[in-house]
């Protein structure tokens, strides 16, 4: 199976992120070394509510929408993360 990599645009993006860019080389260099490289098509869901977290993401390209559900049924968007920022779905919905 082919794990993608990153082009060295999206590493600069990655790099240059506020949170990843204060970390120590070792520890980018660590962090990136266990990275999983996801492409994921415009529109498709990355995580849903209530499903158990299981992945901590750093965008590099694009842009992840974080929406939810209205009482109603309308769907929301909440806030889009861009490139350079890390994020989990704790982060992102714990209170």
């Amino acid at each position: 199976m082919h794990n993608p990599v990153l082009t060295i645009d999206e590493l600069s993006n990655i790099e240059s992120g506020s949170w990843f860019s204060k970390l120590s080389q070792p520890l980018r260099e660590a962090i990136l070394s266990r990275a999983h490289v996801r492409r994921l098509a415009d529109g498709a869901m990355l995580s849903s509510r209530g499903a158990s977290p299981d992945s901590w993401c750093g965008v590099a390209k694009g842009a992840v929408r974080v929406s939810s559900v209205s009482l109603s049924g309308k769907e929301i968007t909440l806030t889009y993360v861009e490139p350079g920022v890390w994020f989990g779905d704790i982060s992102l919905f714990d209170n």
